[in-house]
């Protein structure tokens, strides 16, 4: 069992251990309010594109498996039917699920979908990811970049994400893009075959 804990509650952060949850990982909430338009050039030999609801779940997942497997937290593989899910979500929007794709071949993913932070209106980004060999070219930024694109595009002027303590360069590229740290929250686990 895994549960976050908002450090704007420091109170929890407390009791939760005392109930025997340990610390998992640490993840980090960063925004950015401005928004603003940065180009990015898309190399040759690639392309965007969106998800194809009821064609492009196995191939989502591949890509989120893959380049998630080594994050706390995110070993867990996703299957074709929870990505399928998404296209039926309260929080979907429609051209929000993006492929990076080289030689017709997915490589990267980024989900953009609705959210609320503050009580105000925030495009949430999750599920950026590339496959392992495709990690540290610059494509990550490519992603991030098309995904704001996208945001602004749909209406939105700030936007939110969340990314895990550990994977430092992930964050490095956030911040060097405009986004604010704004809190963090720990994920306690509780392991029920012990009990």
């Amino acid at each position: 069992m895994f549960i976050f804990v908002p450090s704007v509650n420091p109170g929890l952060m407390e009791i939760v251990p005392q109930l025997g949850f340990q610390v998992e990982r640490y993840s980090f909430l960063l925004v950015n309010e401005q928004m603003e338009p940065v180009p990015y050039e898309i190399p040759k030999g690639y392309s965007l594109r969106g998800f194809r609801p009821g064609e492009d779940e196995g191939a989502w997942c591949a890509v989120r498996n893959a380049g998630f497997s080594q994050l706390k937290g995110s070993q867990t593989p996703i299957t074709p039917d929870m990505a399928a899910k998404y296209a039926k979500e309260a929080d979907y929007l429609d051209g929000g699920m993006i492929f990076l794709v080289h030689e017709g071949r997915p490589v990267g993913i980024v989900r953009c979908s609705d959210d609320e932070y503050l009580d105000a209106p925030i495009m949430n980004i999750g599920s950026l990811a590339l496959l392992p060999e495709y990690q540290g070219k610059g494509l990550g930024r490519l992603l991030l970049r098309r995904a704001m694109e996208f945001g602004r595009e749909s209406g939105y002027h700030r936007t939110i994400l969340c990314v895990n303590a550990e994977n430092e360069r992930a964050k490095a590229l956030y911040l060097q893009e405009g986004f604010k740290e704004v809190e963090y929250a720990v994920n306690y686990r509780l392991d029920l075959r012990c009990r």
